[in-house]
Protein backbone atom coordinates (compact mmCIF):
# COMPACT_ATOMS: atom_id res chain seq x y z
CA UNK A 1 0.00 0.00 0.00
CA UNK A 2 2.48 2.62 1.12
CA UNK A 3 4.70 5.19 -0.53
CA UNK A 4 7.69 4.12 1.56
CA UNK A 5 8.79 3.80 5.15
CA UNK A 6 10.26 7.09 6.33
CA UNK A 7 13.81 6.91 7.71
CA UNK A 8 15.38 9.86 9.52
CA UNK A 9 19.00 11.01 9.15
CA UNK A 10 20.01 8.75 12.06
CA UNK A 11 18.65 5.64 10.36
CA UNK A 12 15.55 5.39 12.56
CA UNK A 13 12.32 4.29 10.83
CA UNK A 14 9.06 6.08 11.58
CA UNK A 15 6.66 3.42 12.87
CA UNK A 16 4.34 5.12 15.37
CA UNK A 17 2.02 8.10 15.49
CA UNK A 18 1.14 9.54 18.88
CA UNK A 19 -1.95 11.76 18.72
CA UNK A 20 -2.85 14.18 21.49
CA UNK A 21 -6.60 14.33 20.94
CA UNK A 22 -7.36 17.04 23.50
CA UNK A 23 -5.81 19.37 26.04
CA UNK A 24 -8.71 18.81 28.45
CA UNK A 25 -8.05 17.04 31.74
CA UNK A 26 -9.65 17.56 35.12
CA UNK A 27 -6.58 16.18 36.92
CA UNK A 28 -3.72 18.40 38.11
CA UNK A 29 -0.99 15.77 38.29
CA UNK A 30 2.39 16.91 39.59
CA UNK A 31 4.19 14.74 37.04
CA UNK A 32 2.25 15.54 33.84
CA UNK A 33 4.52 16.35 30.90
CA UNK A 34 1.58 17.49 28.70
CA UNK A 35 3.15 15.55 25.82
CA UNK A 36 5.87 18.19 25.77
CA UNK A 37 3.41 20.56 24.09
CA UNK A 38 2.84 24.28 24.58
CA UNK A 39 -0.51 24.07 22.79
CA UNK A 40 -3.33 26.29 24.04
CA UNK A 41 -6.69 24.75 24.85
CA UNK A 42 -7.66 22.94 21.66
CA UNK A 43 -9.13 19.76 20.24
CA UNK A 44 -8.61 18.49 16.69
CA UNK A 45 -11.68 17.55 14.67
CA UNK A 46 -12.32 13.91 13.87
CA UNK A 47 -12.28 14.49 10.10
CA UNK A 48 -8.94 16.31 10.41
CA UNK A 49 -7.45 13.39 12.33
CA UNK A 50 -8.65 10.93 9.69
CA UNK A 51 -7.12 13.05 6.91
CA UNK A 52 -3.77 13.22 8.70
CA UNK A 53 -3.76 9.57 9.71
CA UNK A 54 -4.30 8.47 6.10
CA UNK A 55 -1.02 10.13 5.08
CA UNK A 56 0.87 8.36 7.86
CA UNK A 57 -0.63 5.02 6.86
CA UNK A 58 0.73 5.49 3.35
CA UNK A 59 4.19 5.72 4.91
CA UNK A 60 3.62 2.36 6.63
CA UNK A 61 2.96 3.85 10.07
CA UNK A 62 0.63 1.18 11.45
CA UNK A 63 0.60 1.85 15.19
CA UNK A 64 -1.13 4.81 16.82
CA UNK A 65 -1.45 5.93 20.43
CA UNK A 66 -4.14 8.34 21.66
CA UNK A 67 -3.15 10.68 24.46
CA UNK A 68 -4.15 14.06 25.86
CA UNK A 69 -4.86 15.81 28.07
CA UNK A 70 -7.26 13.05 28.93
CA UNK A 71 -8.60 11.23 25.84
CA UNK A 72 -11.77 10.11 27.63
CA UNK A 73 -12.83 13.74 28.04
CA UNK A 74 -13.74 13.60 24.34
CA UNK A 75 -17.27 12.35 23.81
CA UNK A 76 -16.32 11.02 20.36
CA UNK A 77 -13.24 9.11 21.50
CA UNK A 78 -14.75 5.73 20.58
CA UNK A 79 -15.55 7.09 17.11
CA UNK A 80 -11.90 8.09 16.70
CA UNK A 81 -10.80 4.59 17.66
CA UNK A 82 -13.26 3.00 15.24
CA UNK A 83 -12.23 5.22 12.32
CA UNK A 84 -8.54 4.53 12.87
CA UNK A 85 -9.12 0.79 13.09
CA UNK A 86 -11.28 0.78 9.95
CA UNK A 87 -8.57 2.71 8.09
CA UNK A 88 -6.12 -0.11 8.66
CA UNK A 89 -4.05 0.74 11.72
CA UNK A 90 -2.87 -2.57 13.13
CA UNK A 91 -2.56 -1.49 16.76
CA UNK A 92 -4.38 1.28 18.62
CA UNK A 93 -3.48 2.13 22.19
CA UNK A 94 -4.53 4.82 24.63
CA UNK A 95 -3.12 6.44 27.74
CA UNK A 96 -5.68 7.53 30.34
CA UNK A 97 -6.02 8.58 33.96
CA UNK A 98 -8.79 5.98 34.11
CA UNK A 99 -11.44 8.03 35.88
CA UNK A 100 -14.01 7.58 33.10
CA UNK A 101 -13.02 4.04 32.16
CA UNK A 102 -16.04 2.33 33.77
CA UNK A 103 -18.35 4.27 31.42
CA UNK A 104 -16.25 3.93 28.25
CA UNK A 105 -14.07 0.84 28.26
CA UNK A 106 -16.60 -1.66 26.88
CA UNK A 107 -17.37 0.56 23.89
CA UNK A 108 -13.69 1.24 23.28
CA UNK A 109 -12.95 -2.48 23.24
CA UNK A 110 -15.79 -3.13 20.77
CA UNK A 111 -14.65 -0.30 18.49
CA UNK A 112 -11.11 -1.65 18.16
CA UNK A 113 -8.89 -0.47 21.00
CA UNK A 114 -6.05 -2.95 21.55
CA UNK A 115 -4.03 -1.64 24.50
CA UNK A 116 -4.84 0.58 27.45
CA UNK A 117 -2.24 2.29 29.64
CA UNK A 118 -3.71 3.55 32.91
CA UNK A 119 -1.79 6.14 34.87
CA UNK A 120 -1.87 5.43 38.62
CA UNK A 121 0.56 7.50 40.70
CA UNK A 122 -0.26 5.83 44.01
CA UNK A 123 -2.19 2.89 45.42
CA UNK A 124 -2.87 4.80 48.63
CA UNK A 125 -6.02 6.92 48.40
CA UNK A 126 -4.64 9.89 50.34
CA UNK A 127 -1.48 10.04 48.24
CA UNK A 128 -3.44 9.59 45.04
CA UNK A 129 -5.55 12.62 45.90
CA UNK A 130 -2.50 14.68 46.90
CA UNK A 131 -0.76 13.96 43.57
CA UNK A 132 -3.75 14.25 41.21
CA UNK A 133 -6.08 16.57 43.07
CA UNK A 134 -8.93 14.03 43.10
CA UNK A 135 -10.09 11.11 45.23
CA UNK A 136 -10.84 8.76 42.32
CA UNK A 137 -8.54 5.80 42.98
CA UNK A 138 -11.34 3.27 43.58
CA UNK A 139 -13.08 4.28 40.35
CA UNK A 140 -9.83 3.95 38.40
CA UNK A 141 -9.16 0.47 39.78
CA UNK A 142 -12.72 -0.53 38.88
CA UNK A 143 -12.10 0.56 35.30
CA UNK A 144 -8.77 -1.26 35.26
CA UNK A 145 -10.44 -4.53 36.24
CA UNK A 146 -13.16 -4.07 33.62
CA UNK A 147 -10.51 -3.57 30.93
CA UNK A 148 -8.75 -6.78 31.96
CA UNK A 149 -12.04 -8.69 31.96
CA UNK A 150 -12.77 -7.45 28.43
CA UNK A 151 -9.50 -8.92 27.19
CA UNK A 152 -7.64 -5.70 26.49
CA UNK A 153 -3.89 -5.60 26.94
CA UNK A 154 -3.58 -3.42 30.04
CA UNK A 155 -0.58 -1.57 31.39
CA UNK A 156 -0.22 0.51 34.54
CA UNK A 157 1.94 3.62 34.33
CA UNK A 158 3.65 4.35 37.66
CA UNK A 159 5.64 7.60 37.51
CA UNK A 160 8.06 7.56 40.43
CA UNK A 161 8.10 10.72 42.55
CA UNK A 162 10.79 11.05 45.20
CA UNK A 163 9.34 11.42 48.67
CA UNK A 164 5.76 10.93 47.47
CA UNK A 165 5.37 7.42 46.04
CA UNK A 166 8.88 6.02 45.57
CA UNK A 167 8.30 3.47 48.36
CA UNK A 168 5.32 1.84 46.60
CA UNK A 169 7.12 -0.12 43.88
CA UNK A 170 6.59 -3.49 45.59
CA UNK A 171 2.87 -2.74 45.95
CA UNK A 172 2.69 -1.93 42.24
CA UNK A 173 4.53 -5.14 41.35
CA UNK A 174 1.99 -7.08 43.42
CA UNK A 175 -0.87 -5.25 41.68
CA UNK A 176 0.54 -6.17 38.27
CA UNK A 177 0.92 -9.82 39.22
CA UNK A 178 -2.48 -10.15 40.85
CA UNK A 179 -4.41 -8.39 38.08
CA UNK A 180 -2.43 -9.75 35.15
CA UNK A 181 -1.31 -6.38 33.81
CA UNK A 182 2.08 -5.02 32.76
CA UNK A 183 3.67 -2.53 35.14
CA UNK A 184 5.59 0.36 33.60
CA UNK A 185 7.89 2.08 36.08
CA UNK A 186 8.55 5.53 34.65
CA UNK A 187 11.23 8.08 35.45
CA UNK A 188 9.98 11.66 35.87
CA UNK A 189 10.89 13.92 32.94
CA UNK A 190 11.60 17.68 33.12
CA UNK A 191 8.56 18.74 31.11
CA UNK A 192 5.19 20.38 31.69
CA UNK A 193 3.98 20.41 35.29
CA UNK A 194 6.99 18.36 36.34
CA UNK A 195 9.33 21.26 35.49
CA UNK A 196 8.08 23.15 38.53
CA UNK A 197 9.23 20.50 41.00
CA UNK A 198 11.67 18.41 38.98
CA UNK A 199 14.70 18.78 41.26
CA UNK A 200 12.62 17.93 44.31
CA UNK A 201 10.65 15.02 42.86
CA UNK A 202 13.02 13.38 40.38
CA UNK A 203 14.18 9.86 41.28
CA UNK A 204 16.75 8.16 39.02
CA UNK A 205 15.17 4.75 39.80
CA UNK A 206 18.45 3.30 41.12
CA UNK A 207 16.87 1.72 44.21
CA UNK A 208 14.01 0.23 42.22
CA UNK A 209 16.24 -1.08 39.43
CA UNK A 210 18.57 -2.66 41.98
CA UNK A 211 15.59 -4.45 43.52
CA UNK A 212 14.37 -5.61 40.12
CA UNK A 213 17.83 -6.91 39.18
CA UNK A 214 18.14 -8.81 42.46
CA UNK A 215 14.65 -10.32 42.44
CA UNK A 216 13.84 -10.70 38.76
CA UNK A 217 15.23 -11.48 35.34
CA UNK A 218 15.28 -9.69 32.01
CA UNK A 219 12.84 -11.20 29.54
CA UNK A 220 13.92 -9.07 26.60
CA UNK A 221 14.59 -5.54 25.40
CA UNK A 222 11.72 -3.94 23.51
CA UNK A 223 13.28 -3.10 20.17
CA UNK A 224 9.94 -1.66 19.06
CA UNK A 225 9.92 0.79 21.99
CA UNK A 226 13.18 2.61 22.75
CA UNK A 227 15.02 -0.58 23.81
CA UNK A 228 13.14 -0.60 27.11
CA UNK A 229 14.03 -3.60 29.30
CA UNK A 230 11.18 -5.96 30.14
CA UNK A 231 11.56 -7.96 33.37
CA UNK A 232 9.78 -10.71 35.21
CA UNK A 233 9.73 -9.80 38.90
CA UNK A 234 7.88 -11.68 41.64
CA UNK A 235 5.54 -13.14 39.03
CA UNK A 236 4.81 -9.80 37.37
CA UNK A 237 5.90 -8.35 34.03
CA UNK A 238 7.67 -5.04 34.61
CA UNK A 239 8.90 -2.51 32.07
CA UNK A 240 11.34 0.25 33.05
CA UNK A 241 11.07 3.58 31.21
CA UNK A 242 14.16 5.65 31.97
CA UNK A 243 14.68 8.21 29.18
CA UNK A 244 16.56 11.02 30.92
CA UNK A 245 20.21 11.28 29.78
CA UNK A 246 19.71 7.94 28.04
CA UNK A 247 21.09 7.91 24.47
CA UNK A 248 19.95 4.31 23.92
CA UNK A 249 16.36 5.37 24.57
CA UNK A 250 16.49 8.11 21.93
CA UNK A 251 18.49 6.01 19.50
CA UNK A 252 15.60 3.57 19.22
CA UNK A 253 12.78 6.14 18.96
CA UNK A 254 10.33 5.47 16.11
CA UNK A 255 7.59 7.97 17.02
CA UNK A 256 6.08 11.18 15.64
CA UNK A 257 3.68 13.26 17.72
CA UNK A 258 0.64 15.26 16.62
CA UNK A 259 -0.37 18.08 18.97
CA UNK A 260 -3.99 19.16 19.56
CA UNK A 261 -3.45 22.33 17.50
CA UNK A 262 -2.19 20.28 14.55
CA UNK A 263 1.55 20.52 14.75
CA UNK A 264 3.86 17.62 13.98
CA UNK A 265 6.27 17.27 16.87
CA UNK A 266 9.40 15.21 16.09
CA UNK A 267 10.63 15.07 19.70
CA UNK A 268 8.90 15.12 23.06
CA UNK A 269 11.68 17.25 24.56
CA UNK A 270 11.68 20.03 21.95
CA UNK A 271 9.30 22.72 20.67
CA UNK A 272 11.70 24.51 18.31
CA UNK A 273 11.42 22.06 15.43
CA UNK A 274 7.69 21.45 15.10
CA UNK A 275 5.93 21.58 11.72
CA UNK A 276 2.58 23.41 11.69
CA UNK A 277 0.13 21.60 9.42
CA UNK A 278 -3.10 23.36 10.47
CA UNK A 279 -3.40 25.41 7.27
CA UNK A 280 -2.50 22.46 5.07
CA UNK A 281 -5.11 20.30 6.77
CA UNK A 282 -7.72 23.06 6.49
CA UNK A 283 -7.14 23.21 2.74
CA UNK A 284 -7.13 19.39 2.48
CA UNK A 285 -3.89 19.62 0.51
CA UNK A 286 -2.77 16.00 0.63
CA UNK A 287 0.40 16.53 -1.39
CA UNK A 288 1.59 19.30 0.94
CA UNK A 289 0.67 17.22 3.98
CA UNK A 290 2.90 14.42 2.73
CA UNK A 291 5.74 16.91 2.26
CA UNK A 292 5.20 18.26 5.79
CA UNK A 293 5.37 14.75 7.25
CA UNK A 294 8.59 14.10 5.35
CA UNK A 295 10.04 17.39 6.64
CA UNK A 296 9.06 16.59 10.23
CA UNK A 297 10.67 13.18 9.88
CA UNK A 298 13.95 14.78 8.78
CA UNK A 299 13.80 16.91 11.95
CA UNK A 300 13.74 13.81 14.12
CA UNK A 301 17.01 13.98 16.04
CA UNK A 302 17.93 12.02 19.20
CA UNK A 303 17.68 14.46 22.11
CA UNK A 304 20.02 12.49 24.37
CA UNK A 305 23.12 11.33 22.48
Amino acid sequence: MGISVLIDTFGRPLRRLRISVTTKCRYKCLFCHREGSLSPSSEPRLDDLVFIAKAFLEHEVRRVKLTGGEPLEREDISDIVEHLKDMGFEHISMTTNGFRLPQHVETLAKRGLDTLAVSIPSLKASRYKAITGFDYLSEVLKGLDLAVDLGLEVKVNYVVLKGLNDDEYKDFINLARDRGVVLRIIELQPLGMAMLNYERLHDDLTTIINYINSQGKILRYRRDMNLRPLYEVDGAVVEVVSPTHNPYFCKACTTMRLTPDLKLKPCLMRNDNVVDIAEIVGKRDYKELTKAIELANLRRVPFWR
